[in-house]
Parts: C-alpha cells; sequence; structure tokens
C-alpha cells in the first residue's frame, strides 16, 4: 500500500511520479493506493497517473485499487480513469475486494 495526502500539483509532482515508480517495481500482485488524505490533484498529476495505471496493469500485471474521497474520485472518473484502476470509499472496502480476489 502507498499513501499519499495533500495536494498533488506541479509543487511536487516529481515526488508523486517517483512514488508511483518505485512501487510499480515490485512483483506482481494487488496494489493499493491510499488517497484518501488527498484533497486536489492536478492534470499534470491525472497524466502522470494514467501512464503508471498504463504500465502497472499492462507490462507489470498489476491489479490497482484506489481509495479516494468523492472530489479525487470524480476527478479520475471524469479522465476515464475509473475503467482502469478500481475505486473504493475507504481502506475496509478496498481491503475486503482485495481479500475477496485472492481468495
Amino acid at each position: 500500500m502507498q499513501r499519499f495526502s495533500g495536494d498533488i500539483d506541479i509543487s511536487n509532482e516529481f515526488e508523486f511520479q517517483y512514488s508511483l515508480a518505485t512501487v510499480c517495481r515490485q512483483p506482481p500482485g494487488y496494489l493499493i493506493l491510499d488517497m484518501l488524505a488527498v484533497d486536489f490533484i492536478s492534470a499534470s498529476a491525472l497524466a502522470i497517473f494514467a501512464d503508471f495505471l498504463a504500465e502497472a496493469t499492462t507490462l507489470r500485471a498489476m491489479a490497482v485499487a484506489v481509495t479516494c474521497n468523492r472530489p479525487i474520485a470524480r476527478s479520475l472518473e471524469v479522465c476515464g480513469l475509473d475503467r482502469t484502476v478500481e475505486i473504493y470509499p475507504s481502506l475496509d472496502d478496498a481491503r475486503a475486494a482485495v481479500y475477496a480476489k485472492a481468495s
């Protein structure tokens, strides 16, 4: 699991990209990205996230779940990323889904 918080924008998008690249190097499996404490995600950060999802799901065979609040979920939906990643409103929901798929 990888946690993010605050705003993800031009001021820290390099760190965001680096964190995503680091988790993408993990063995294939299921990854939960906890974005519940993210208040804002910029368009450029969404593009970075889309690139990460393409690599993680296609090249690395990782299944990715995101926990986030409604405004962040809406941003992901508007960009069509909800078709690539599973979105959950809580960590408990994401963990339950991961557990169910692993069983």
